[in-house]
C-alpha cells in the first residue's frame, strides 16, 4: 500500500506541476515551489490517496487490511484518485 500511496502522490503532484512552478507574474522560487508541494501534499493530493486506498489515520492496525486490486506498473492516477489505464500504454509491438 505504501508504494501505491507514493505513486498516487507523485501523479497528483505531476498533474499540478504548472501550479507548483508558477507564481503571480514570474517563475516560482525554490522556496515557493517547496511550499506549494507541501500544501498540495497535505490537501488535494492527500484526498487522492484517501479516495483510492482509504484514510491511513483511520485504519486500525489490527483490522484486516483492505484488498487492493492489482494494477499494471504503468497505471496513472488522476483526480480524485482514480486509476487510468489504456492498452496503448502497454504495447511493445512496433507498427510496421
Amino acid at each position: 500500500m505504501r508504494y501505491r500511496a507514493e505513486r498516487i502522490l507523485v501523479d497528483c503532484l505531476s498533474s499540478n506541476v504548472e501550479e507548483i512552478t508558477t507564481a503571480d507574474t514570474h517563475a516560482a522560487t525554490r522556496t515557493q515551489m517547496q511550499d506549494k508541494i507541501t500544501e498540495l501534499s497535505r490537501g488535494q493530493c492527500r484526498n487522492w490517496v484517501v479516495n483510492a486506498i482509504g484514510d491511513p489515520k483511520q485504519m486500525d492496525a489490527k483490522a484486516d487490511e483492505p484488498l487492493l486490486k492489482p494494477l499494471p506498473e504503468r497505471a496513472v492516477w488522476t483526480a480524485p484518485g482514480v486509476v487510468k489505464t489504456d492498452a496503448s500504454m502497454f504495447s511493445r509491438v512496433s507498427q510496421q
